[in-house]
């Protein structure tokens, strides 16, 4: 069976991410985001990029509400901006996986 692929922020800034298999959902904020998470689980999506402006400034909330589903989220940063959002967070994720 294929993982089906989803990406959720700006559809004009995602595009890219189309031509590698992604469906692309527009998202605004993280209330959105939670919404589709929830209906893409259960659609059977295996993978999804949120684009980094959904969850800045709700790092927890976000990762409280991640680990209740069984995909795989990454934080994707976005272009041209240095924020460092997604590389914490990402670092953030692997301590509390190896027990730091």
């Amino acid at each position: 069976m294929e993982t089906k692929l989803a990406a959720l922020g700006n559809k004009k800034e995602l595009l890219p991410l189309k031509s590698l298999g992604f469906a692309l959902f527009d998202c605004k904020n993280l209330h959105e985001a939670e919404d589709l998470l929830e209906d893409l689980s259960g659609r059977g999506f295996g993978f999804v990029v949120v684009s980094e402006d959904i969850v800045e400034g709700s790092q927890k909330s976000f990762l409280k509400f991640v680990k209740k589903f069984p995909l795989a989220v990454l934080v994707l940063p976005q272009y041209k901006i240095k924020r460092n959002f997604a590389k914490n967070t990402v670092k953030k994720i692997i301590k509390e996986a190896v027990g730091f």
